[in-house]
């Protein structure tokens, strides 16, 4: 608390010199406006931080580097509760698409460990049960392109209905990869 207090103090201190810098007979370092909008978005800070102190589940150690993380919006480990997390637009997006099902999928059940992307099963009925896909099959490549995240296969993957794809897998018992194309 004793951080909190230190850091509102300070933003009400910078807050109060843009006044007296402005009272001076130097011309003001901001406009009205412009020092308005400072104000407004410092009581928004100053809310802020009294929000994190107030109800964060893993309250941060240091406060200015929590608020420093939350403004470049990035993930650096400096304030975010394990139950939170930024998401950057692009994820964003794509988990919208997700959620709206625009898109035609092939029937996998995907997950991955230790970085290697692996089949939890064909579902039945649809064209990755049809082309042989079997449990444990180790995914390899997509459309000649290496696969290093389960994300990124998943995009990969993921096209138009009725559309074409080849995955290329590996398989336990096997010597050689093989080519799935599926339709």
């Amino acid at each position: 608390m004793e951080r909190l207090a230190t850091l509102i103090l300070g933003c009400f201190l910078a807050a109060l010199s843009l006044n007296i810098f402005a009272a001076e007979e130097r011309p003001p370092i901001l406009s009205q406006e412009e020092e308005t909008r400072f104000q407004n978005q410092l009581k928004v800070l100053v809310e802020l931080v009294a929000h994190i102190d107030l109800y964060a589940l893993d309250r941060p150690q240091d406060i200015a580097s929590c608020v420093t993380e939350m403004m470049a919006m990035r993930r650096l480990g400096k304030c975010r509760d394990k139950f939170s997390y930024y998401i950057p637009p692009e994820e964003v997006e794509e988990q919208e698409e997700n959620i709206k099902g625009e898109f035609g999928g092939i029937g996998l059940e995907l997950t991955q460990k230790d970085g290697i992307i692996i089949v939890v099963a064909p579902m039945d009925g649809t064209p990755a049960a049809r082309t042989g896909f079997k449990p444990e099959d180790i995914i390899l490549k997509v459309d000649g392109k290496e696969v290093e995240s389960l994300n990124q296969a998943v995009r990969l993957i993921r096209g138009p209905a009725g559309g074409k794809v080849e995955i290329e897998i590996f398989r336990k018992g096997s010597e050689e990869p093989v080519k799935l194309v599926v339709m």
